[in-house]
C-alpha cells in the first residue's frame, strides 16, 4: 500500500523539457520584466493558463535584447500530464508567431535546463554586404575585416579564464572555460562561433567586439587584469544566436 501511495506521489509531478526557437528582434530578451514583451514572460503565461497552475521556467540561460536562439532549452514541472507531441502542438498553436516549440519530452526530476548543461555554442553572424533584409540577424560592417588576425586573437581566449572584462554580470564567480572557437567565411558572411562551459552577460558580445576591434596586448591585459565592464564595447544583440546546448 505505501508503495501504491509513493508511486501515486510521484507520478503527480512531470518534469517537461522544451527545446524552442525564436527570433528575437521584438522582444527585451529572455527574461521575464514588468511591462516589457519577453520571451521568458509570454512562454509562461501560456503555459501556466494550460496547466491550470502558476509555472515557472528555467531556461539554459538567459538571452539579451534581440538575441536570437536556434535551440533554446528549457523546463517546468507540473502536475498536469500531457503526451509531448499534444503539448508541443497546444503550445504552438497558442504561442507568437515569433516562437516556435520545436521538441517536447518528458524527463527525470532531476533535470534542470541550467544545471544540467555541460556546455552550449553561440553563433554571431557579421555581414560585409548590406542586406536590408538580413539587417535584424547580422551585423554589417562596411570594412574589411581580417580574418587571420581575429583568428589568431581568438586563441587568447580560450581555455579557463576570470571574463569579468569581458561582461556587465555582477556575479562573484566569473570564471569560465571557453572550450573553443571557430571562425569562417561564407560568401558575405563572416561567421564566429563560441563553446564554453557557460557564458556571462554580454560576454559573447564583448569578445567578438574585442576580436574584431582590440590588439593582442589589450585582450592579454583584460584577461589579466579582469574588472566587471573593462572591455566596455560591444556588438549589436541582432548578430547573436544561441546555437546549441549540450547536456549528459
Amino acid at each position: 500500500m505505501l508503495e501504491l501511495l509513493m508511486s501515486t506521489f510521484f507520478m503527480e509531478n512531470f518534469n517537461y523539457r522544451l527545446t524552442i526557437s525564436y527570433d528575437g528582434t521584438l522582444f527585451f530578451g529572455w527574461a521575464k520584466q514588468p511591462g516589457l514583451r519577453t520571451v521568458q514572460g509570454i512562454m509562461e503565461e501560456k503555459i501556466s493558463t494550460i496547466c491550470n497552475e502558476k509555472i515557472h521556467l528555467n531556461a539554459s540561460g538567459r538571452t539579451d535584447k534581440y538575441v536570437h536562439a536556434l535551440n533554446q532549452v528549457l523546463n517546468f514541472k507540473t502536475k498536469k500530464q500531457f503526451k509531448p507531441k499534444e503539448l508541443k502542438k497546444i503550445l504552438n498553436n497558442i504561442i507568437d508567431k515569433d516562437i516556435y516549440v520545436k521538441e517536447v519530452t518528458i524527463v527525470d526530476n532531476d533535470f534542470h535546463a541550467r544545471f544540467s548543461a555541460l556546455n552550449k555554442t553561440y553563433k554571431y553572424v557579421i555581414n560585409t554586404k548590406y542586406d536590408v533584409f538580413q539587417r535584424n540577424y547580422s551585423l554589417y560592417l562596411n570594412y574589411d575585416i581580417d580574418i587571420k588576425k581575429i583568428k589568431k586573437l581568438a586563441n587568447f581566449f580560450l581555455n579557463e579564464h576570470d571574463f569579468s572584462s569581458f561582461s556587465t554580470s555582477s556575479l562573484k564567480d566569473n570564471v569560465r572555460t571557453i572550450n573553443w572557437i571557430k571562425i569562417k567565411k561564407q560568401k558575405d558572411l563572416i561567421i564566429i562561433l563560441i563553446n564554453a562551459n557557460g557564458f556571462l552577460r554580454s560576454m559573447v558580445r564583448m569578445i567578438v567586439a574585442s576580436l574584431l576591434h582590440d590588439d593582442e596586448e589589450k585582450i592579454k591585459t583584460l584577461l589579466s587584469n579582469p574588472g566587471k565592464g573593462k572591455s566596455i564595447e560591444k556588438v549589436y544583440g541582432c548578430g547573436l544566436y544561441l546555437l546549441k546546448v549540450n547536456y549528459k
